[in-house]
């Protein structure tokens, strides 16, 4: 959504107006987060006017009476239009829950990853699809429960240190030649001194999963990977990649997997 704006305030003859009636489209098209938000905000000051060649005097010109009794319709504040965006967090339901319940997220950690799924699975039923409490820790295990439907599937992990974090694949999970994905995927973390940290695609590149036999890696760039776990679902690692440019999600750089959920949506 903020390229989008961004690029409709490259053209310096369209009117706040037009700009405020594009951003109330792109609102029916996207959930807009904070971070959008502050990149839109700049956008929605006045435009100048493509008319006059002249920069804007502070002072009011003088109106006739005509012109007093009607006043210009002024653009809305980003308070209003915020309040316009569908899928305000207040609006967004606790997901039902089908195939088992989570071990590993609290309820308002299943509400903060809710609020930002992609569009198309708001208001789906959450579909436990793998777990190692159930299927054991095998990463060949976890390509048979999640390759029979398409994505999204949400991937959640709990390290042996109790620290809870994962990823939001746009595909399906399975073996492959090459990275796959789109950029809705994200990855997520939950940290006692932050409760709940995402990170988008950054636009860097397009590696955003890749299965083999061996391991699956999530986010990639400079030899790192944003999140990768073993063919044990036992041994993993996390450091900053450029695919979206995160934090470390687990407790060390290193960890050892104690948990992991798959979830899919239907």
């Amino acid at each position: 959504p903020s390229e989008v704006m961004t690029l409709l305030a490259s053209y310096s003859d369209l009117s706040s107006a037009f700009k405020v009636k594009a951003l109330r489209i792109v609102e029916d098209y996207f959930e807009l987060t904070d971070s959008d938000w502050i990149h839109i905000s700049p956008i929605l000051e006045p435009a100048k006017s493509a008319s006059s060649g002249k920069p804007q005097s502070s002072a009011p010109a003088p109106t006739s009476s005509a012109s007093r009794s009607e006043p210009a319709a002024k653009p809305p504040k980003l308070k209003q239009l915020k309040k316009r965006n569908r899928y305000s967090i207040s609006e967004v339901d606790m997901p039902v829950l089908i195939g088992g319940q989570t071990k590993l997220l609290l309820p308002e950690q299943v509400m903060d990853l809710t609020r930002n799924l992609p569009r198309r699975v708001v208001g789906c039923q959450w579909r436990l699809a793998f777990s190692t409490a159930q299927h054991g820790f095998s990463l060949q295990s976890l390509y048979r429960h999640t390759s029979s439907e398409d994505g999204p599937y949400l991937l959640v992990v709990r390290d042996t240190n109790e620290h809870v974090f994962g990823c939001l694949s746009s595909c399906t999970l399975h073996v492959s030649d090459q990275f796959e994905g789109t950029g809705e995927s994200f990855l997520f973390t939950f940290h006692s001194c932050n409760p709940f940290k995402m990170f988008k695609w950054t636009g860097e590149n397009y590696f955003f999963v890749k299965g083999d036999l061996r391991s699956i890696a999530f986010g990639s760039g400079e030899g790192h990977f944003g999140l990768w776990l073993d063919g044990d679902l036992y041994h993993g690692s996390s450091r900053r990649c450029k695919t979206f440019d995160n934090d470390v999600l687990s407790s060390d750089v290193d960890f050892t997997c104690k948990d992991v959920e798959v979830w899919g949506f239907s």
